[in-house]
């Protein structure tokens, strides 16, 4: 999602894919992996790994 080019390749081929009726909505599943048991991860790692991949740019 940071290169604009095939951002705007992957939604002319999902408008050709879909008869130009879109997504409602598109999941990003890639995250970070935090180690360790999730009770003793400090919160700053916590929240940074649940963030960082959670942000997006609606059209």
């Amino acid at each position: 999602m940071t290169d604009p080019a095939s951002v705007a390749a992957a939604a002319r081929e999902i408008s050709a894919l879909e008869s130009g009726r879109g997504l409602h909505a598109v999941v990003n599943n890639a995250g970070i992996i935090v180690q360790g048991a999730l009770e003793l991860v400090p919160d700053e790692e916590l929240t940074a790994s649940s963030t960082s991949t959670s942000t997006a740019r609606y059209a």
